[in-house]
């Protein structure tokens, strides 16, 4: 099954988002947490699944996976 990139799942995410009124998504980074990046929301796809990832003093507290875009 074909899976979205990350710079088309931002595309999708943002587009709906938008939708939704006034939301602060500039928190969100759409890029691949690694070791050492700052404090925050990581969205990314790794062309197989989506990963959400809260990232805080450089350790994942929360990492989901998901292959369903819903």
């Amino acid at each position: 099954m074909f899976k979205l990139s990350t710079e088309d799942l931002k595309i999708y995410i943002l587009e709906r988002v938008s939708r939704l009124g006034n939301i602060n998504i500039k928190e969100y980074n759409f890029l691949e947490n690694k070791h050492g990046s700052e404090d925050g929301f990581y969205i990314y796809s790794d062309g197989q699944r989506y990963h959400f990832v809260y990232s805080e003093r450089g350790t994942e507290n929360k990492h989901n996976v998901t292959d369903n875009l819903f």
